[in-house]
């Protein structure tokens, strides 16, 4: 970070930073650091401009706008201060935005723990009421965040686009996807018919973006691609990166949202964000700063299809 923002930094924490830990792993560019003051005191920063990514900092805003709305709670990060260079009479020329946040002392779950699993579903499928009690109206949220210019979008919009994308499968590369996936078009006329919502949701529930504290409660972190929609997104993305194993299959049952959208609107889902999936992966075009996302995203795409191909009776892809 430029000594500016560094500076900042510290005097927010209130006391010279005696230690810094970098986090590693996720794919937006930017600083993403855990800070001990010498006094004790403890943040976690993330900051990003545009010159690394040109939608990172709107992602940052956008968390910072939900968070502010949403208060503390130990579901999630606590936002401590946060700051948009861009808005400053002074600007620089390379304005960062930067997000101080609790610093949660937890771990990630572990996929392979029946117990981490059922504890991460049960405090996601928890989530809605939370959101509606905290925010029963998504009005002054909205107009916040467009005003930051890190607009609230709908899931309506993203599986317009899912739905686009499915009926443009015969265009995934033959490398990454199975030649069966054609033959899901029609599933795109399902994905179209499904409710609208008007909750605020999470969007990114993976387990990347989940912490157990030690008392094995559970925190949501990445709060950037919020977005409104129906109240069993969460639910259904809680259970999504489980969708290779026959897991899935039971567990979107449990779900009474879930088990009302059908087996077919289920399917439809995990297709469609699949084929999605793999045409940005198979795009010549590169997201800046963010070389570990193609990658990312057939990873995902394929756990994605081995359960489709499970619930169809098609063949398992290959990778």
């Amino acid at each position: 970070m430029p000594t500016r923002v560094r500076a900042r930094v510290e005097e927010v924490l209130g006391s010279p930073v005696v230690a810094a830990v970098d986090q590693t792993g996720g794919m937006s560019p930017g600083p993403a650091v855990r800070l001990r003051g010498a006094d004790g005191s403890r943040l976690f920063v993330k900051a990003c401009p545009a010159s690394l990514n040109p939608v990172t900092p709107q992602l940052l805003r956008r968390e910072a706008v939900v968070l502010d709305a949403l208060g503390r709670h130990p579901r999630w990060a606590a936002l401590e201060h946060w700051w948009d260079e861009a808005l400053q009479a002074d600007a620089p020329d390379d304005p960062w935005v930067v997000l101080l946040l609790e610093d949660v002392e937890g771990r990630h779950p572990d996929l392979g723990s029946p117990a981490d699993v059922d504890a991460v579903v049960s405090a996601v499928d928890a989530l809605p009421a939370l959101l509606h009690h905290r925010l029963p109206s998504l009005e002054a949220l909205r107009t916040r965040a467009a005003g930051v210019g890190a607009p609230l979008g709908s899931t309506d919009e993203t599986f317009s686009t899912w739905a686009a994308s499915l009926q443009r499968a015969s265009e995934v590369l033959p490398t990454l996807g199975p030649p069966w996936l054609a033959d899901l078009t029609p599933l795109a006329a399902v994905l179209r018919a499904v409710p609208s919502g008007d909750r605020l949701v999470h969007w990114d529930v993976r387990s990347d973006n989940l912490l157990l504290r030690p008392d094995g409660s559970v925190v949501l972190v990445d709060w950037g691609q919020a977005l409104v929609g129906p109240s069993w997104v969460d639910a259904f993305l809680a259970r999504e990166e489980h969708a290779h194993l026959p897991w899935f299959d039971a567990a979107a049952l449990d779900h009474p949202d879930l088990a009302a959208l059908g087996e077919e609107t289920v399917t439809a889902l995990l297709a469609a964000f699949a084929t999605h999936l793999l045409l940005r992966a198979g795009s010549a075009q590169q997201d800046q700063g963010m070389p570990t996302l193609q990658a990312f995203r057939v990873e995902v795409a394929h756990h994605l299809l081995v359960g489709v191909a499970r619930r169809l009776g098609l063949p398992a892809p290959t990778r």
